[in-house]
């Protein structure tokens, strides 16, 4: 087959099962490629932690208890890491009607800094290393 035949064959092949030439369907029946979708808006009620990491160090932990409870906390990080100079916005603790928190950042040289009795109900911003 000829480098024309070749290309005309592709193209009506293309044309004729749905696909086009820059990916935006498959001549063999895969799916077609969707851009990621923008993040969606949060719910109403939905508590949002936004994050500011100034430190030299990444913050590898975030954890929230309830103001005054002892005990394992939530960690707002889930495993992830904020690299020094990055920021997050996160999920905050479920709403079971509790909205005083201590919050606790770890990082990865060992200091730790706490805030206590954040309202978590209300959006709200650490900034950590100022």
């Amino acid at each position: 087959m000829t480098k024309v035949a070749l290309a005309a064959w592709l193209i009506v092949g293309c044309v004729t099962l749905g696909g086009d030439a820059l990916g935006q369907g498959s001549p063999f029946g895969g799916p077609p490629i969707v851009p990621q979708a923008p993040a969606s808006t949060p719910p109403p009620g939905a508590r949002l932690v936004a994050v500011v990491n100034q430190r030299a160090a990444n913050l590898v932990g975030l954890v929230a208890v309830p103001a005054g409870a002892r005990g394992l906390g939530l960690d707002l990080l889930s495993g992830r890491q904020i690299i020094s100079g990055g920021n997050a916005t996160l999920p905050g603790p479920s709403g079971d009607g509790t909205c005083l928190f201590d919050v606790t950042a770890a990082f990865a040289d060992g200091h730790r800094e706490t805030r206590n009795r954040v309202d978590l109900c209300e959006p709200v911003q650490f900034v950590f290393g100022r």
